[in-house]
């Protein structure tokens, strides 16, 4: 995925981040129960495509505008900018990782219910139920809240994404959880109609939000770490959700 990890802070020097971000990310730390040792790898998880963009632009502005600087870091800030698939793909490397690793983790969880799955069919459909993509969106918004965290510069997609935000702050403030059963997020407009095309983007980039930071968790921790996360903080919400 990236030949050093650590080339991300080289990387990421003249990268724009909102203001108080990686207070938010060790929240969001807190609420998965997974410290990373590089905030910057989960930063990455976090980023869509749109908002690498526009980072990009703003990196190239700043290096025009401050000759200083852009002497004094740009030879290895342009080589970790060229070779650091985040600063081009934001989390889609991660996500192609995650999406195999859960995958695999989640097979373990269906076998390990023993008895009443009796036949391999049994064990697919039941793989297929938790690995939903609108299941792993709605879990990373309302389970993890991942929408304080999101980094996207896409008007739509950030327009929802400040919405979800809106919700699970109020959330927050009443507690977070309504009778021990999670209240799956549901974007209404104005009208309280559901916006489809804005829904369906906020919960795809949430799937992919989920699958990239089980990645980065791989990366940054290893194997049985990421695992632990998964069958810890994931799979619990998942079974939940498919009950309900």
């Amino acid at each position: 995925w990236c030949e050093d990890v650590d080339d991300l802070e080289k990387a990421f020097t003249l990268h724009p981040f909102p203001t108080g971000y990686f207070s938010h990310l060790e929240a969001l730390e807190h609420r998965i129960g997974f410290k990373f040792t590089r905030k910057l790898l989960l930063a990455t998880a976090l980023m869509h495509t749109s908002w690498t963009h526009y980072g990009a632009n703003i990196r190239r502005s700043l290096v025009k505008t401050n000759a200083l600087r852009a002497k004094r870091d740009g030879i290895a800030n342009a080589r970790a900018f060229e070779t650091c698939p985040a600063l081009h793909q934001g989390n889609k490397c991660l996500e192609f990782l995650g999406d195999a690793f859960l995958r695999l983790t989640l097979s373990e969880a269906v076998m390990q219910r023993g008895p009443r799955l009796s036949s391999p069919r049994d064990w697919s459909v039941s793989r297929a139920q938790l690995e939903n993509n609108d299941l792993l969106g709605y879990a990373g918004l309302a389970g993890w809240g991942l929408a304080p965290v999101m980094l996207c510069a896409d008007p739509a997609l950030s327009q929802a994404v400040g919405r979800a935000v809106d919700v699970f702050e109020k959330e927050e403030l009443q507690g977070g959880k309504s009778k021990g059963v999670m209240r799956w997020w549901r974007p209404p407009d104005d009208d309280g109609i559901l916006q489809d095309t804005r829904e369906r983007a906020l919960i795809a980039f949430s799937a992919d939000c989920v699958e990239a930071v089980v990645a980065a968790a791989v990366v940054d921790k290893g194997w049985a770490a990421a695992g632990e996360l998964v069958r810890g903080r994931l799979v619990p919400l998942l079974e939940t959700a498919t009950k309900s």
